[in-house]
């Protein structure tokens, strides 16, 4: 991907998840992994994910993917290859 107007070093995120939103997408999208029951974070182990300023990728026209659809491609492509 080249844009003429892009300058510096730029890292491409939409959206940051909480680790148990990250857990439990993985596990729905393959069910068969072990997880710890006790991976759940409470109380105030829970921290609010970090928020991104998306305007400067959203002028040069990046388009990225969503963290399900990396977690679905991801899986599928291990699967495929008999990883998983």
């Amino acid at each position: 991907m080249e844009n003429n107007n892009a300058s510096g070093r730029y890292f491409s995120l939409v959206e940051s998840w909480h680790w148990n939103d990250i857990l439990s997408t993985l596990k729905e999208f393959y069910p068969e992994i072990s997880l710890d029951e006790n991976y759940k974070y409470e109380g105030d182990d829970i921290i609010r994910p970090t928020q991104f300023n998306l305007d400067r990728m959203n002028a040069l026209g990046v388009k990225v993917k969503s963290i399900r659809e990396i977690f679905a491609e991801c899986i599928s492509f291990f699967q495929s290859k008999g990883v998983l």
